[in-house]
């Protein structure tokens, strides 16, 4: 809903309450600081020929990531450790790895076992989607989805991508679209 929030708001050109519903989306999951992305370029596009200069509205772009500053001061707070959130992610047996690591593990394993099957269907699914919404949603929705399904194929662990790839709002705008 924040993330949503987020990018009507910049649409109508109401940057600062933008920038607090994204700082908002930012300070309740990590990876609500990428509505940054189509934040800052649907401010740009408004910005058209002033696009580089600055203005009253400038500042409102950097509310977004200050709320996963306060996110990361929070958790110093609460544990001594402002990174706990990236310790957590360990318990589950996540680390970062290109993009491309499932694919080429599950192609030199062979063991498609039902897990597997899901996270691949999950994944062609979401391509085949970032395929067809190129033409059929906004630049930013498109390139704001792109980079959220990379981050989250940067994990050596799939467990919710499912769930993750669901809360992305422009999902339904293609799937609208194709129906």
């Amino acid at each position: 809903v924040l993330v949503v929030a987020a990018v009507l708001a910049a649409r109508r050109n109401r940057f600062y309450l933008a920038g607090l519903a994204g700082m908002l989306a930012a300070m309740t999951r990590f990876l609500g600081v990428l509505v940054l992305i189509p934040v800052g370029l649907e401010y740009f596009s408004a910005r058209g020929e002033k696009r580089f200069r600055v203005d009253r509205t400038t500042p409102s772009l950097a509310l977004i990531p200050l709320g996963m500053i306060i996110y990361f001061g929070y958790l110093w707070r609460l544990t001594g450790n402002p990174f706990a959130y990236f310790t957590a992610q360990a318990g589950w047996h996540k680390q970062v790895v290109g993009p491309w690591y499932h694919l080429v593990r599950w192609l030199t394993s062979g063991a498609f076992n039902g897990e597997v099957l899901f996270d691949l269907g999950v994944v062609v699914f979401m391509v085949a989607l970032l395929v067809l919404g190129f033409r059929l949603v906004r630049r930013s929705y498109w390139i704001y989805v792109l980079a959220y399904f990379l981050v989250l194929l940067s994990s050596t662990n799939l467990l919710g991508l499912s769930r993750y790839c669901a809360g992305l709002f422009p999902v339904y705008l293609v799937l609208a679209a194709l129906a």
